[in-house]
């Protein structure tokens, strides 16, 4: 059960178009994954917190990616753990030293903290979206489903949607 509404984490008024969704063909059919959201924005777009917690992880290094899943550990991306929710939200696909934030910041919904890139598996240039949370088994992580302020459950969000912040 999802504890509170995330927001979308897009500059606010701006409309964006979902380029996948829950259970996407292209990638998001893995536990890791299936419920993860894919939002069509511009390489140099900036990522808005979709969520309050403190950074835990940041990969900022890599410079490139592409549509072979030869480029599946070459994404940046930044991770944000909500320790009241007791769940991840993660943005992947940044620019290189595109992260705004660094490991043990705090951060509040809203908040710009990353430039989007297309690094890692990537067909075209967006914000890679995903909530998740440790397994029961404590020995890894799966996606789970979000609701969305404005717009409630994270299935409403399908391929070809246009979304906005208000």
């Amino acid at each position: 059960i999802v504890p509170h509404d995330l927001q979308l984490p897009i500059k606010q008024n701006r409309e964006v178009r979902i380029m996948q969704g829950y259970n996407g063909s292209f990638s998001h059919q893995k536990a890791t994954s299936r419920f993860a959201l894919d939002f069509a924005m511009k390489e140099g777009d900036t990522i808005y917190a979709a969520d309050d917690g403190r950074v835990v992880g940041v990969i900022k290094d890599y410079k490139y990616g592409g549509a072979d899943l030869k480029w599946t550990p070459f994404a940046n991306f930044i991770t944000v753990y909500n320790d009241k929710a007791k769940w991840f939200t993660q943005y992947v696909h940044l620019q290189q030293d595109g992260s705004l934030v660094k490991v043990g910041d705090s951060i509040n919904a809203g908040d710009p903290i990353g430039i989007v890139g297309t690094t890692g598996y990537t067909s075209k240039e967006h914000l890679h979206f995903n909530l998740f949370k440790i397994t029961n088994t404590g020995r890894g992580f799966e996606s789970i489903p979000a609701d969305f302020v404005g717009y409630g459950d994270g299935n409403n969000l399908i391929k070809g949607k246009m979304v906005r912040l208000d």
